[in-house]
């Protein structure tokens, strides 16, 4: 198994980690596109990751390519999201440990 400790004091571009940590860790790459596609509403469009260069360094950028067919999304809420991810069947249930104060992590 493996771990990350990620410190992020000043934020972290959601969208930037997970195309690193994808570019890090090969083999989680169908298994992430496949639980991102899983909790999208019908019609949105679908996670995508491309490998880009930007001054000589390669990387890999994850976002969502938007189904223009489908016209204007519709607002969600959190509660209706929250509720397509636990309905979604992703394929294994990561676990967050909750975080008690700088640098002290209970055991969940």
């Amino acid at each position: 198994m493996v771990s990350i400790h990620l410190d992020a004091v000043g934020g972290v571009a959601g969208d930037m980690f997970v195309g690193a940590m994808l570019d890090a860790l090969p083999d989680l790459r169908s298994r992430v596109l496949g639980d991102a596609a899983a909790v999208l509403p019908p019609g949105i469009g679908e996670p995508r990751l491309e490998e880009v260069g930007n001054g000589g360094i390669r990387a890999f950028r994850f976002g969502l390519v938007a189904d223009r067919s489908a016209g204007s999304a519709k607002e969600t809420t959190f509660a209706a999201l929250a509720a397509r991810i636990g309905a979604a069947g992703m394929s294994a249930r990561v676990v967050v440990p909750k975080v008690l104060g700088p640098g002290v992590r209970s055991g969940v």
